[in-house]
């Protein structure tokens, strides 16, 4: 069987020199324009007012002082993944420290309320990440997505107030 022949609605497209030459010129252009709207985005908490790195403050954190608890802090607020990456943090790496760079006594977790765990405190190194993400102890978070974050410190009477909240990649300010 012959091929059938070449009608006016089945035409070869021949590609010259040229059409290949400009084509090629507007994918380069395309592709310069798409990597410079997401290279800046990727670094959108640098030099934030939220934060530096990845995750950004939402809204400016509460922090509420104990009664009869002077040196004693709690602060509560919401963090966003303000990059085009999935950050990851876990809870046990947040440290606070004072606007001198002293570290504070510290603790951390990702959640805003009280959760229970399945397992007890000597087996809690045997939790799986989705038991540590659920009861807030790793945070896995996506471009976009909010967590609450909840991290209390205790100051030594006279000392300086917390500063910033360091969390391995990157430093969230406390206000």
């Amino acid at each position: 069987m012959n091929p059938a022949p070449a009608t006016a609605t089945r035409r070869r497209v021949s590609s010259s020199p040229p059409v290949l030459f400009f084509g090629g010129l507007i994918a380069a252009a395309l592709l310069v324009a798409v990597l410079a709207l997401l290279g800046p985005a990727s670094n959108r908490g640098e030099g934030a007012p939220g934060g530096a790195g990845p995750l950004v403050w939402k809204a400016p954190p509460r922090i509420h002082v104990a009664p009869g608890m002077p040196g004693d802090r709690i602060l509560s607020g919401v963090v966003r993944n303000d990059s085009v990456r999935l950050a990851e943090v876990d809870a046990a790496g947040i440290r606070v420290f004072s606007a001198e760079g002293e570290r504070l006594r510290s603790s951390a977790i990702f959640l805003g309320s009280f959760s229970r765990g399945l397992y007890a405190g000597s087996r809690r190194a045997q939790a799986s990440d989705i038991e540590r993400r659920r009861t807030g102890r790793l945070l896995r978070i996506g471009p976009g997505a909010e967590q609450p974050l909840t991290v209390s410190w205790r100051t030594r009477p006279g000392a300086e107030r917390g500063a910033r909240i360091e969390y391995g990649a990157g430093a969230l300010p406390i206000r």
